[in-house]
């Protein structure tokens, strides 16, 4: 059972970390013999539909898969991951006003970190059937119009039987639509495959595969003030990263991020390890150039910014 009252995530037995919750269910199938460990963690059964989950049939919630889905690996009940997130960027503007006369120079840079915790606290027989998540806050600096989200130090339990997906605030009360939409934005799979396990499934003969919001967001992270338009993976080979089974991944990012009336352009390149069991990132760096333009203003009068910088983007887990 999750235990919410006390914030050191004693959830069931858990804590997790920057930029993881229980409601009982008729059947628990722990995959695989023993620990969620490198030599032990269990398999998808091929020819299962995506859904599948804890008592119940796979596919029965009406949804139809286009494909049988891969032998993927499954983690056991009880990992947990402690991650961080965090983003940062320097940059250097020119300021032009109205005439499109240099009027100026101007410095700037910002950041954003996040811890959170995860925890796996059901498995079905094809899928991941409960997450318990907490998270952290997340601190930002530079970046004056973005706004506390509603999960800032909360924790929430997403469950899926009977082909529907509960997302309980604290293990007990529905969240709120504002605090489902984030949960759900990196969590909503469960219930079916983990979409970054399919995505490097089907990646594996080294060249690079466009990844769908479900699988990058896994990958990167849920930010929704920040505009992705593509990313891409490239499996590089297969590792192992703290005695875990993980896959080497060379990973690329174009997107967008508004800040006021300012906006920056990016692409951003650079490897990621991933645990083989769990799908969660244990490693990430990506970095690029900055490329921004907009609007400022500057003692009373708006000018236009043009100008490059850099964008780093790092996401660190320890597995349980």
């Amino acid at each position: 059972m999750t235990i919410w009252g006390k914030r050191a995530f004693l959830l069931g037995s858990i804590v997790a970390i920057s930029i993881p919750l229980a409601v009982g269910c008729s059947s628990t199938t722990t995959a695989g013999s023993g620990p969620d460990s490198p030599t032990s963690e269990g398999k998808t059964k091929k020819g299962k539909k995506a859904h599948g989950g804890d008592g119940d049939v796979a596919g029965d919630d009406g949804e139809a898969t286009a494909a049988e889905i891969p032998e993927l690996p499954m983690p056991k009940v009880g990992v947990q991951g402690e991650e961080n997130r965090s983003m940062g960027a320097k940059m250097s503007f020119t300021l032009q006003d109205s005439s499109g006369a240099a009027a100026g120079l101007l410095d700037k840079g910002w950041s954003m970190a996040e811890d959170r915790r995860v925890l796996v606290e059901k498995v079905g027989e094809t899928a991941v059937t409960q997450y318990s998540v907490l998270y952290g806050e997340r601190k930002t600096s530079g970046l004056d119009t973005w706004t506390k989200l509603p999960t800032e130090g909360k924790g929430y339990t997403i469950t899926h039987k009977g082909g529907t997906l509960a997302v309980l605030d604290n293990g007990k009360a529905p969240a709120s639509p504002q605090e489902r939409k984030v949960v759900e934005a990196e969590y909503g799979f469960i219930g079916k495959a983990n979409p970054l396990q399919l995505a490097i499934e089907r990646a594996q003969d080294g060249q690079a595969h466009s990844l769908d919001a479900d699988a990058y967001r896994f990958l990167l992270g849920y930010v929704p003030e920040i505009t992705i338009e593509e990313v891409t993976i490239a499996q590089t080979g297969t590792t192992e990263a703290g005695g875990r089974r993980a896959h080497e991944l060379e990973v690329s990012v174009t997107g967008k991020i508004p800040d006021g009336d300012i906006t920056y352009s990016f692409d951003i390149k650079g490897p990621g390890i991933v645990d083989e069991a769990t799908g969660w990132p244990t490693e990430l760096t990506l970095e690029g150039p900055l490329e921004i333009s907009g609007k400022v203003t500057v003692k009373g009068k708006q000018m236009t910014a043009v100008g490059k910088g850099t964008l780093k983007v790092e996401r660190k887990s320890t597995i349980k």
